[in-house]
């Protein structure tokens, strides 16, 4: 099951994002469950920008590559 929370910037811990803002601005904290494992791994994912290692996909067709760019977007307007 996932949760998704709105929260102050502020309220949301380093741990949860990866670093503390003192902000008031709201965003998005998402809790999911425990992570899957892939039968393949997802290799040559970018690492520069956080941005651009991520995206909306579908397990099944997550289940079908091997190369990042090669998963297929999905919702793509959610991700602008």
């Amino acid at each position: 099951m996932m949760q998704v929370t709105i929260l102050p910037r502020r309220s949301i811990t380093a741990e949860q994002a990866g670093k503390a803002v003192c902000s008031s601005e709201l965003y998005y904290l998402f809790q999911l469950d425990r992570p899957l494992t892939l039968q393949m791994a997802v290799t040559h994912v970018p690492v520069r920008n956080f941005g651009n290692s991520m995206k909306l996909t579908t397990l099944s067709r997550l289940e079908r590559v091997t190369k990042f760019a090669d998963v297929e977007k999905v919702y793509e307007e959610a991700t602008v």
